[in-house]
């Protein structure tokens, strides 16, 4: 498995965004938490499947 890092901005709208769900649904919230670790789970596993920002960073989007 590859190690996945997500950028301080990410990581803060995914913070503001799981806050947002969680303060209207906890189960939304719960929902949300969910795909975000499978999406990072599957970026993880084939990181070839995702384009990749430059060649020289190894940054993929």
């Amino acid at each position: 498995m590859t190690r996945v890092r997500v950028c301080s901005a990410a990581a803060n709208d995914y913070t503001e965004a799981l806050c947002w769900y969680a303060e209207r649904d906890s189960d939304v919230a719960l929902q949300f938490e969910a795909e975000f670790e499978g999406v990072l789970a599957q970026i993880s596993d084939a990181p070839d499947r995702h384009r990749r920002l430059t060649k020289t960073t190894g940054i993929f989007r």
